[in-house]
């Protein structure tokens, strides 16, 4: 009986840890400007150039809710973050790059040939 308790308890309490990710992520990007959820990925930007004035030009581009919201749709992104490790998730997210690459997912702003998701994090870290 108690085991069965503990195992009907513990479910119960996955199920509110779930509701709580759920709705938050929810919240996120209902308001759509909310990026603290998105910090972990700018470990993608250790190596740009010039990333202010990538985001910059980004941003005249697209406006900060709908890039939150693009990014956080992305699975591949969201996996990352969930990632503990640092090198981890920036070996995650270089795939993520590389693959933009590889389909001709690409911008040019402010004169640098950038991936979408590097733009969009660019002007995240701009405006964090």
């Amino acid at each position: 009986m108690i085991g069965r308790r503990l195992f009907l308890g513990s479910l119960g309490l996955m199920g509110l840890g779930a509701v709580g990710y759920g709705g938050s992520l929810a919240a996120c990007t209902a308001r759509g400007t909310d990026t603290a959820m998105l910090r972990p990925l700018l470990v993608a930007l250790g190596s740009m150039q010039a990333p202010e004035r990538i985001g910059d030009a980004w941003l005249r581009q697209e406006k900060l809710p709908e890039i939150a919201k693009a990014l956080t749709a992305e699975p591949d992104l969201m996996r990352a973050v969930l990632i503990p490790d640092d090198a981890k998730r920036q070996v995650a997210l270089a795939d993520v790059i590389r693959a933009e690459f590889a389909r001709g997912d690409i911008v040019v702003a402010d004169r640098w040939v950038v991936s979408r998701t590097e733009a969009r994090l660019a002007a995240v870290w701009l405006m964090a």
